[in-house]
Parts: C-alpha cells; sequence; structure tokens
C-alpha cells in the first residue's frame, strides 16, 4: 500500500512529507512521534522525535553516504543523544548498498543495517502485522488519497488548459507592449513565433534532462516560455501532443504551497509539462524550495517535464541542468527590427552591417532589438549603448502621457524601489504612498495589475534602470542598499546601470561610498557598467588629475593593508602623478617625486624621465571612468602580486616553503631535491642584502630572506629540510616525479599539502584580502571540512598514474572548527553525487552569501612542486579575485 501511494502526496519534500510519515511511523511501531518542526525550526538533523521511546527520526530524499555521515554528525554536535537513544534514518525512496562504516564516538548505537529505512523495510514490517493494526493503516493511506489526490476528468482538463493558453497570449501580449510595440504588431509577432520552430530546442534539452532556461536581462526567455506554451497548448487542445501543457509564474506557485499541489489540483497526476516563469523574481528561500522541489517530482513523476524561466541563480543546480537561451541570428534580427519598425528587410540588413561589435551582440537580445528598431524610425537617433536604449525608450513613452513627465517617472522609481527590494518581485497596492497615481503609471505600459491586489513590471531592465534613477534621485539612500549583503545582491545590476550614466561628482558620493563600504562589489559594478566605446572628449589635464587622485585615494583607504602592495604609495602616502591630455588618449605616470607637485601636467616623453610604468590609453565614454582608470591600475598590480606569489605572512607552511624553495635555488639545487640543505652554503649571499639581486633569472628577496635564516640560526637549526612529506621509493629516470611515492606516502603528501592550504589561504585572506574577503566565494565557505578523493597507483608508470585529488568544501556552521576527510582510491569518481547535496549544504550556512558563494566540485593534478601549498593557495586566491573582477 505505501508503494501505491508514492505518486500523490507522500514524498513532498516539505512539512506534509515529515507529518505524513510521522502517523504512519506511529501506526507501524507503536511509536509515539511528533513533528518537531512544528515546535522549532532549529532541528537540523532530526525530524521527527518520541522523547517516551527515546527515539528519533530524520526523514529525507537523499539517499547518500555523505547524508548519513552528516546526519550523524549533526546528531552529535547538537546533542540529540541526551534525548534519544536510538536515531532512523528514513529515506524517501530507495537506500542503497551502503558500504560505510559510521563513528557515533560512543554517544549512542547506531547501524547502518537496522537504522536506516525505506519504503521497502516499512511494506516488510507491514506484512508482519496483525489485522487491526492493517485496518489503521489502510484507512489512515485511504484519508490522505482522498483528501490529497484531485482527480481531473479528460474535459475539465481541455478546458483547463484552454484557460492558461488565453492567460500565456495575454501576458506575451502584455510583456510586448510594455516594450513599446503596437498591439497589431506584437499579435502579428505572436503568431509568427507560435507558427514557426523558433524555440524548439528548448524542448529537445527538456526531453534530455534539462530544465531551467536561463539568460540575462532582455534575452527573451519569457517571451520563449510563453511562445512555446502556446505552442503546444494549441496542438494538445488539436490531439496532435500527448503531455498536458500547464503554465504559472513562480509567486503563484506560492500560493498553492507546492508544485505538487499546484498539479494535482490541475491535472491529477497525468503526463504534464510545465512552464514556470520568473523563478527570480520572487525570495530566494521560496526559489530554493522550488528548486529542490522539482529536483524530486522529477525523479517521482518521470513522464513529466519541467521548463523554468530565470536570470543566472546560484540556486540553480549544475551547468548540466542548463539550457542557456540562444542569441537571435542575424536574419532573425533583421527580421524582428523590420516588423517592429515597419521598415523595409533590406534597410534592416544594411542597418546592421557596420555596426560596433558589442552594439551588434547586445541587439542578439529581442528587448534591445525591437527598442532599437523602434529609436531608429524617430530622428536624431543618438543612442548607442544598451542603457542609452533604454534611457531613450522610457523617455519617449513617458513623453507620450499628458501631465508632468517628471513626477510619472518619480513615481515609477518608488514603485521601482519596492519592487528591486523585493527581487524584482510584486507589490502590494497597501504599500504604494498616497501620492502614487496608479492609473497614470499603468498607462505607461512599464507595470501591470497582477490579480487586485498586486502591481508588477513587466520589463526587469525597466525596472533596474528606474531604480538606478531613484538612487540619484535620493528616493533610497545608498547607505540604505549597502547595509546588508542580501540588498546589495538586489541591488547589483541597478547599481551598474547607475554606475554607467551618472556624473563624477554624483560618483563622487554615491560609488566611493560602496566602495568603502565593499570593495568586493564595486570591482563586479565596474565590470558590468562599462559602457561601450572610448571617450572622445576629456577635461583638462589638471582636472583630470584631481579626479584620478581621488579615486586612487579612495580605493587605498578601502581596501586596508593590501594597498601596499598594489597602489602607487610610499611613506610619505599617494605618488605624485604626472599627466597628459591629447587627442582623447590619457597619458599617466605615477611615482614617489617629493620634489614635484601632487599633479603635473607633463607630455609623454618627459614622463619616461620617471623611470617608472607609463601608461597611455583611451578612456570609457562614461563619466565614471577614473574609476575604472584607477581600478585597471590596482588590478593590473594585483595580478603580479598573485601570480609572483610575492604576498608572504608569518605562518609555519607559506614562509617555511619559501625559506626552502630559497635556499634550494641559491644551493644550485634541482626541483626535485628533497636532502637537507646546509645554511652555511648560502652564507655569501648576504652581501646582497639591502639590493635588488637576480640569481639566475629568480629575484631574490635576500632582507627577508636572511631575516628568516636568522630565526633559524638563533635556534641552533643549521641544516634545513623539506617543509613536507617526501618520497618514500628510489627514483629512476625512466620514471615520472610522482613514482618514487608509494601509495601511503602520497595520501599523506596529499592529507598535508591540502589541509595546510585550508589553513594558510585563510590566513593569507584575513591579513591582506581583508576587505574583500566577505565577497570571496571559497573563502566565504571557511569554516568548511575538505573532503577529497585521491586517485593514485604507485604500481602504474605514465600519465596513467598520475596522482588527482577531487576535492570539495562543505560549509560548517559558523565557529566550528574546520574538519578534513580524505579518501584513498574510494568512489573519487562518485563525488558529483554529492553536488545537489553540497549546494543546498553551502547555502543553509551561508544563507547572506548564497549568490556568490561557490559549491564546485575539483579535479586537479596533486601539486607535485618545491612549494606546493603555495602553489594550492595563489590558485585559490587567483580564483576568488577572478571571481569578484579584481583580476582578469
Amino acid at each position: 500500500m505505501v508503494k501505491m501511494s508514492n505518486g500523490i502526496n507522500l514524498y513532498d519534500i516539505n512539512i506534509h512529507a515529515e507529518t505524513f510519515f510521522c502517523k504512519l511511523l506511529n501506526l507501524i511501531f507503536g511509536y509515539d512521534l511528533i513533528n518537531l518542526n512544528n515546535l522549532s525550526k532549529n532541528f537540523s538533523s532530526i525530524d521527527l522525535g518520541d522523547r517516551t521511546s527515546k527515539v528519533a527520526v530524520q526523514v529525507t530524499s537523499d539517499n547518500s553516504s555523505t547524508k548519513i555521515h552528516t546526519t550523524i554528525d549533526g546528531f552529535i554536535s547538537n546533542k540529540y543523544y541526551e534525548d534519544y537513544e536510538r536515531l532512523i534514518i528514513f529515506i524517501l525512496g530507495d537506500k542503497k548498498k551502503y558500504t560505510i562504516t559510521v563513528n557515533t564516538f560512543g554517544m549512542f548505537d547506531f547501524s547502518i543495517a537496522k537504522d536506516v529505512y525505506d519504503i521497502c523495510d516499512l511494506i516488510k514490517r507491514i506484512g508482519t502485522l496483525e489485522t487491526l493494526e492493517l485496518e489503521k493503516i489502510s484507512s489512515f493511506l485511504d484519508d490522505e488519497i482522498t483528501g490529497l489526490s484531485l482527480k481531473v476528468n479528460t474535459s475539465s482538463k481541455g478546458e483547463l488548459v484552454k484557460n492558461m493558453r488565453q492567460r500565456a497570449a495575454a501576458l506575451c501580449k502584455v510583456k510586448l507592449k510594455a516594450s513599446g510595440i503596437p498591439a497589431k504588431i506584437a499579435s502579428q509577432i505572436i503568431v509568427q513565433d507560435i507558427e514557426s520552430t523558433k524555440f524548439e530546442y528548448i524542448i529537445h534539452a527538456a526531453e534530455r534532462g534539462r530544465t531551467y532556461l536561463v539568460g540575462e536581462f532582455g534575452s527573451g526567455k519569457s517571451h520563449a516560455i510563453l511562445i512555446l506554451a502556446q505552442r503546444l497548448m494549441r496542438d494538445y487542445l488539436s490531439g496532435n501532443y500527448h503531455r498536458i501543457p500547464l503554465f504559472v509564474q513562480a509567486y503563484e506557485i506560492l500560493e498553492h504551497t507546492s508544485i505538487q499541489n499546484w498539479v494535482e489540483q490541475n491535472t491529477g497526476q497525468d503526463n504534464f509539462i510545465a512552464f514556470i516563469d520568473g523563478l527570480d523574481e520572487i525570495e530566494y528561500p521560496a526559489a530554493q524550495k522550488i528548486v529542490n522541489e522539482i529536483d524530486f517530482l522529477k525523479e517521482l513523476w518521470t513522464d513529466s517535464l519541467f521548463i523554468v524561466g530565470s536570470r543566472p541563480m546560484t540556486v540553480i543546480p549544475a551547468t548540466d541542468v542548463r539550457i542557456r537561451i540562444e542569441a537571435m541570428s542575424y536574419d532573425e534580427k533583421c527580421q524582428l527590427f523590420a516588423t517592429v519598425s515597419g521598415l523595409d528587410q533590406s534597410f534592416a540588413e544594411s542597418e546592421f552591417l557596420h555596426l560596433d561589435p558589442k552594439l551588434d551582440n547586445l541587439l542578439s537580445r529581442p528587448f534591445f532589438c525591437i527598442i532599437y528598431a523602434l529609436f531608429k524610425v524617430e530622428p536624431r537617433s543618438w543612442a548607442k549603448t544598451d542603457m542609452d536604449l533604454v534611457t531613450a525608450f522610457i523617455t519617449k513613452s513617458v513623453e507620450k502621457l499628458k501631465g508632468n513627465g517628471n513626477e510619472v517617472l518619480s513615481q515609477l522609481e518608488q514603485l521601482a524601489v519596492l519592487s528591486v527590494n523585493k527581487n524584482l518581485g510584486r507589490v502590494h497596492r497597501s504599500e504604494l504612498d498616497d501620492n502614487i497615481n496608479i492609473e497614470i503609471l499603468l498607462k505607461t505600459g512599464f507595470i501591470t495589475p497582477s490579480d487586485a491586489e498586486y502591481y508588477s513590471f513587466p520589463l526587469p531592465i525597466v525596472t533596474q534602470w528606474l531604480a538606478a534613477e531613484a538612487i540619484r534621485h535620493k528616493i533610497i539612500s545608498i547607505k540604505d542598499i549597502i547595509c546588508n549583503e542580501d540588498a546589495i545582491s538586489r541591488w547589483r545590476y541597478s547599481l551598474s546601470i547607475l554606475f554607467s550614466q551618472m556624473s563624477f561628482r554624483e560618483s563622487q558620493n554615491i560609488f566611493s561610498t560602496i566602495v568603502h563600504r565593499a570593495p568586493g562589489i564595486a570591482s563586479i559594478i565596474i565590470k558590468d557598467g562599462i559602457r561601450f566605446g572610448e571617450s572622445n572628449e576629456l577635461p583638462s589635464a589638471f582636472e583630470c588629475g584631481q579626479m584620478l587622485r581621488f579615486c586612487m585615494k579612495t580605493w587605498i583607504s578601502a581596501l586596508g593593508p593590501l594597498s601596499q602592495y598594489i597602489a602607487p604609495m610610499g611613506k610619505n602616502g599617494l605618488y605624485n602623478l604626472a599627466i597628459d591630455v591629447s587627442n582623447s588618449r590619457l597619458t599617466t605616470t605615477w611615482a614617489d617625486r617629493p620634489d614635484e607637485e601632487d599633479i603635473v601636467v607633463m607630455p609623454f616623453d618627459r614622463q619616461k624621465q620617471w623611470f617608472t610604468r607609463t601608461v597611455s590609453r583611451g578612456v570609457p565614454m562614461q563619466a565614471t571612468w577614473p574609476w575604472i582608470v584607477t581600478f585597471r591600475h590596482l588590478s593590473g598590480r594585483l595580478e603580479e602580486v598573485v601570480k609572483s606569489h610575492s604576498l608572504l605572512i608569518e605562518s609555519e607552511l607559506l614562509e617555511s616553503e619559501h625559506l626552502w624553495n630559497t635556499s634550494r635555488i641559491l644551493a644550485g639545487k634541482g626541483s626535485l631535491y628533497e636532502k637537507g640543505i646546509d645554511l652555511s652554503s648560502v652564507e655569501r649571499y648576504r652581501k646582497y642584502i639591502g639590493k635588488k639581486y637576480n640569481h639566475n633569472g629568480h629575484d631574490i628577496q635576500c632582507d627577508l630572506y636572511f631575516s628568516l635564516i636568522d630565526k633559524l640560526l638563533s635556534k641552533d637549526i643549521f641544516v634545513i629540510q623539506p617543509p613536507y612529506p617526501v618520497s618514500d621509493k628510489s627514483f629512476s629516470t625512466s620514471n615520472s616525479v610522482w613514482s618514487t611515492f608509494s601509495n601511503q606516502r602520497m595520501l599523506e603528501y596529499a592529507r598535508f599539502i591540502y589541509s595546510g592550504a585550508i589553513n594558510e589561504y585563510k590566513h593569507l585572506v584575513d591579513v591582506y584580502f581583508c576587505k574583500l574577503a566577505n565577497r570571496m566565494p571559497m573563502y566565504s565557505l571557511y569554516p568548511a571540512k575538505f573532503i577529497g578523493y585521491l586517485k593514485y597507483d604507485d604500481t602504474l608508470h605514465g600519465l596513467s598514474g598520475a596522482p588527482i585529488m577531487t576535492w570539495y568544501l562543505f560549509a560548517l556552521p559558523e565557529g566550528q572548527a574546520p574538519e578534513y576527510i580524505f579518501f584513498f582510491n574510494a568512489n573519487y569518481d562518485k563525488a558529483m553525487d554529492h553536488i545537489q547535496e553540497l549546494q543546498q549544504n553551502n547555502i543553509k550556512y551561508r544563507p547572506c552569501k548564497r549568490d556568490w558563494i561557490t559549491s564546485s566540485i575539483h579535479q586537479q593534478p596533486v601539486y607535485m612542486s618545491p612549494t606546493p601549498v603555495t602553489d594550492i593557495v595563489y590558485d585559490w586566491l587567483k580564483d576568488d579575485l577572478k571571481a569578484i573582477g579584481w583580476i582578469k
């Protein structure tokens, strides 16, 4: 009976599943379990509990070995063993044939064979019960099935699909009209797209298991979903498509509590294809719940498909379930341009022949192609960038209304602020100020009513633009936006738009505040907010110098200890700036010249006499270019620092590896040398202290090196040894570097360097990157559990025997000590099975950092070099800095 019931709502990954199985387990085993989550949300490793019988139960759809380990770990760390003597892990589905062993440290008894249950175990148990107990279970299941399974007959399904088709058509038309397209042309585009084979690749991808249609603003993902929904609904009603097509917006799922409830209320449990749009327009926890449920329902309803539209979000699983919305082809752009503008197709083709490559790429997104077409039929078409187009589009749309256009824009900006604060969600009418005339705003086409109580923006890019303007007009304070990580993430796109549009004077207040508060997000805003092309006109050289010095001082103040390594500064502060502006080219040199003024207007030839780095460049075509120029200077220097591994900290491993490697170089030993080095052999190089010294192509910092040597000598250490485990087998020239390591020694070596790298990386970031750390994806996972799978065979030669490490970081609660778990040749290739669990865990423990933390599984050769820990640390540093745009 239990197996037969799993098609209804019994596996629903919400509170109902826990409540249902709580009752069922009580009937089967005679327990008095209660749902602990009804009492508190703080039970992290158990869901049900019976304090009388001292039994606790975890209900989960995850049947992995890792889940068993983490549940037991949580049971121990939360001290649940003080109240419960037995832990049962109940799996919603089929358990695996586990070969793992578990350690409860004597806190309680646990057996994989006796304490891990699945549906089959329940069926076997039910088979042993007496008739009276069976009747109670049967009655319970009948009640549950009757209450949850809402059967829908064929005729009502047809009516349902017809109504959804009408709604999808209306919404599709509203979105096109919001782009400025007249109703007649909007209808023409919809008919053309439905009749075409456009977007069929999305259906094919869904049939191969992909689910999430991902694209940036204006890429046409919502339009694609609405067209496909209408096309399949038409085919279903005519008998030419076998699945029931369903369409819903993500926020509506929340009103039904779950997708499963929504589907069952509409179709029963038939074969369907569900189109869900706007995942990125609801609160993040709600989006996470939908993603989790879809993953479960794909296993439960294997014949049904889901296609979900969203901007890129970390909540969406790995790339193997994503569908990237395809850009329009050249022919599609020309056709859309001609249809919207009413101009001849040949004119459209000529219009796309000589475009700036960036603008041409932008027009491959339908929204921008549409507003570009509308814009080009107007005289004095000056727009050249994405934000130029959006600005012109919104301005012209408002100008068509009677009344005060500035007042209309101000009210739209107020509404946009409310929407962005809800992650582009709907705004309830009760939230609107009395000054907002909603009837006038509806006439702009930028907002639409949703039910009778809510209003929303059909075009997210318009919302973001209006919200950016709201910052400029002080409808919302920049300090209110950067007050917490959630707010910064929600406002990221609006801030990037604003950065591309505002004056330098505005940036001195707004953007400098962002730089001071969050230099890690400031770099992302710059990257997203650089406009096309180079400026043809610059202020005077002296004015440019003033702006550059203001920006550089702001960066230096914001970056803290890192500034002394990448900024043009010395003991006396910021260096002098030589500058020249000629033919729209900016030439600058930063140098320590105390005999000069802070800013010296000086031509290129004379600047070179300062004997330092002189840079000549064009600048981006926006008023905020000084921020970009100074950021690029710092970014370039940082890239050099990371490449050269030149940041050192007082720590055991990085310092020891630097000392060992430098001694090896000075002693003339090769990179594979593993024996001791007598420090007396390097004494002759003391004469280079205080000087620059290059030894066979290696720059040696003799001051630092001999200060470390003197530390050793003061401890009566006269011979230096490799600071990591070395090989334990003889070397043959026919063998590989790693072949001198036995299996056991290689595991010892890998464990040493990776566990050491975790600690050293955190220390390095804490010291030098403390102002960027909160935005660095990998660092944000600290404290974490490092889980590594080493593959190595010391009997194999060549690349086939090379040591490979597969690893990932499993976030732990704040304040908990880091952990290290290593496996040798044990299911390392199955690490990808844990990707979803990894993602959910990391988001659970780092909810405020969910938009940028990494949940990746890495695979790489084990580092075999004179400085393996240093190499790992700097590779991680490079990846984290790339993620926030601080290096290329």
